[in-house]
């Protein structure tokens, strides 16, 4: 079975940027070999967020299917569907597309489950921003921050009520919630305000100069 044309979609930058990273540094196996054991073991005695945190350094250095797979399981774990939805969808398409891959049936039967079984309760979210946000914003959605080359994206959300935040130097803080449902694209246009101007400094009114003396004429 194909994966959905809409989690396709939201690869296609995210390869082609991975391509050229990969074309311009050498990663350090070593490093990355002794982060995916730190991961496993993590996993293994059931410490879901380290495991997690020690995978994605990992892949900061250099994607495989199998790690995406990891990664994925562990959001299952953790119940962050729509996290596990995008790196299932990762490991699945690349898998597909790399027939040296090892453990490749294995790898992909276990992405498509994973795909299976989130797909149905993920929606979409797209923010509607200006054509020039303000340049210190920073965006959140369920807690998590959005990075900014996927701004104008629509991004994987589990259906329901989708907390969306922003802050940042220059903009003044907000926050909402926006439904989200299974199958479908919700939208939500951003606008945004100057913080306002810090109070003015309190003066204690019991509080005088001393008046100015003036001495007698001699």
């Amino acid at each position: 079975m194909a994966v959905p044309l809409s989690c396709r979609s939201l690869l296609l930058a995210f390869l082609a940027a991975s391509t050229a990273a990969a074309a311009q540094t050498v990663p350090d196996e070593d490093q990355r070999r002794s982060l995916i054991a730190d991961a496993e073991a993590a996993r293994d005695a059931g410490l879901h967020e380290q495991a997690v945190a020690h995978a994605l350094r990992a892949g900061q250095l250099r994607w495989t299917p199998s790690l995406h797979m990891l990664v994925a399981e562990e959001f299952i774990a953790l119940q962050r569907g729509a996290e596990a939805l995008e790196h299932a969808t990762r490991c699945f398409v690349t898998a597909e597309a790399d027939p040296g891959v090892r453990n490749r049936a294995r790898i992909i039967a276990a992405c498509r489950a994973i795909i299976d079984l989130v797909e149905p309760q993920v929606g979409r979210l797209r923010l509607l921003l200006p054509d020039s946000p303000p340049a210190g914003l920073r965006l959140r959605v369920n807690g998590l921050e959005l990075p900014r080359a996927r701004w104008r994206d629509a991004v994987p959300v589990m259906s329901g009520a989708a907390v969306i935040e922003a802050d940042g130097e220059g903009v003044a803080v907000f926050r909402t919630t926006v439904q989200v449902f299974a199958g479908a694209e919700s939208e939500l246009r951003m606008r945004f305000t100057e913080p306002p101007p810090p109070p003015p400094i309190a003066v204690d009114a019991g509080v005088r100069p001393p008046a100015p003396t003036s001495s007698s004429p001699r």
